[in-house]
């Protein structure tokens, strides 16, 4: 007598853990916060929560609560986005803000369960627009040096932390008590960049490099995800 097959939905669809995923959106939001200043922190807040409050309600699994909470989520997202929308925003503030929050709702996206295979490159996706962000900010308004580096470095942890909450839930499960390796694994990650924004940092001021500062923003964030993939 053979086992049953699991359900076909459990294998087609993707179930990360809950911790590190809302630690790759928060860390992501940051670092759109960094570049757009706090004069944007209501609607950007905003976003954020309702995207926390959307996936909290998918990650419970529970039925009706489940859609309820969801739609709470949704709605709290869709204000903060409003808030935007109807802000009187100059081209380059609108060039700086719409791709890093458009970035973590599809982190947020990668995050959620969804068919199989999409979640990495939903990940990738989103971690990319918020970076564009960050390069935005850099180019067009020649934002704090020390600001780009630590919004950088972020982008990357956040992209890391969605990475690990992917492949972990995928390993263990979501029932499985992870919190302790998960913590863990971004702390280490967080840890990892701030010596790389220090060194950048240094290497900027010793003046050792003809290249412009969004230059090595790009450098930094490259050398990160290159430590990060070889971790891995």
């Amino acid at each position: 007598m053979t086992q049953a097959s699991a359900p076909a939905s459990s294998t087609m669809v993707h179930r990360p853990t809950t911790l590190a995923s809302a630690v790759a959106v928060l860390v992501a939001a940051g670092s759109v916060l960094l570049v757009a200043g706090w004069t944007h922190a209501l609607p950007v807040g905003l976003t954020v929560f309702g995207l926390l409050v959307l996936g909290f309600g998918i990650h419970r699994d529970d039925g009706t609560a489940t859609l309820l909470v969801g739609l709470c989520g949704i709605g709290i997202a869709l204000t903060g986005v409003a808030f935007v929308a109807t802000a009187n925003l100059d081209n380059i503030a609108t060039a700086e803000l719409y791709p890093g929050l458009i970035g973590v709702a599809v982190l947020t996206g990668a995050l959620l369960p969804i068919r199989r295979g999409w979640e990495t490159a939903l990940a990738t996706a989103g971690a990319a627009l918020v970076f564009l962000s960050v390069l935005n900010s850099g180019i067009a308004y020649g934002s704090d040096r020390l600001v780009l580096l630590v919004a950088t470095a972020g982008v990357v942890a956040s992209w890391d932390a969605a990475r690990h909450a992917i492949t972990l839930g995928a390993q263990v499960g979501r029932q499985a008590e992870t919190r302790g390796v998960e913590l863990t694994h971004v702390g280490a990650t967080l840890l990892v960049g701030a010596v790389f924004v220090a060194l950048t940092e240094l290497v900027w001021r010793l003046d050792v490099t003809d290249l412009p500062l969004e230059g090595l923003v790009v450098f930094l964030g490259a050398a990160l995800a290159f430590l990060v993939v070889l971790y891995r």
